[in-house]
């Protein structure tokens, strides 16, 4: 990613890390709610299907939205994996934890 030629002030940056925990627990809510919704014995239910469309609508990947409902199913028994997928969406936003 190329590097801004703008500078970021405080306030930006506070502006930006507001932004992201908003980010961050809608999309653990979708997760969540992803989750709830999974039927022993189906690859993908049609409530999960609705999820993650839904998520999609509000610019989430599926991918990351599936991949954080199966931990959540799991009690994110992994936090670690959860945390590294959450990094990676966050760094492909262009919102890595060291330049918040």
């Amino acid at each position: 990613m190329a590097h801004s030629i703008y500078k970021e002030t405080e306030a930006d940056n506070a502006v930006k890390a507001r932004l992201w925990a908003s980010t961050e627990s809608e999309l653990r809510r979708f997760a969540a709610r992803y989750a709830e919704e999974h039927i022993v014995g189906s690859r993908v239910s049609e409530g999960q299907e609705d999820v993650a469309c839904a998520a999609k609508g509000k610019g989430y990947p599926k991918t990351v939205v599936r991949a954080l409902g199966s931990l959540y199913r799991r009690d994110m028994s992994d936090a670690d994996v959860a945390a590294e997928v959450v990094s990676d969406y966050r760094h492909s936003l262009g919102l890595s934890e060291g330049r918040v």
